[in-house]
């Protein structure tokens, strides 16, 4: 079996951009979201984060872990918005942290890709 780092950094990175980029450039829809979507969202994220962490767990100190991390953030995330969506849709509604969420998702898309398509180009 091959090494998914490189493939799972091909995926996440253009993902991450995406959607770091949309949700902030949507952020206006979040507040009248139903809690019923904030749930679907986390069951989206579990099976997303946990499907990352089942194949790709590796706890080193080089880029790989930054899959790993987005891994056990997902599976974090999914889990919160399915045991606590009208907590999400409060959070949501008072605009807090958009900034530095976004931020990180959009700046490790760009590291992600940066190492997935880096030595293709």
């Amino acid at each position: 079996m091959s090494e998914p780092s490189p493939f799972l950094a091909r995926l996440l990175g253009p993902t991450a951009i995406l959607l770091a980029a949309t949700e902030f450039k949507n952020t206006e829809i979040f507040p009248s979201r139903d809690p019923v979507a904030i749930y679907l969202n986390g069951c989206m994220l579990f099976v997303s984060g946990l499907s990352i962490v089942l194949r790709h767990n590796r706890w080193n100190w080089s880029w790989p872990v930054l899959i790993t991390l987005l891994g056990w953030c997902a599976l974090g995330l999914g889990f919160s918005r399915m045991m606590w969506p009208m907590t999400w849709l409060n959070l949501n509604a008072a605009g807090r942290s958009i900034y530095i969420t976004e931020g990180s998702l959009f700046a490790a898309g760009l590291v992600l890709c940066w190492k997935g398509y880096g030595s293709r180009v």
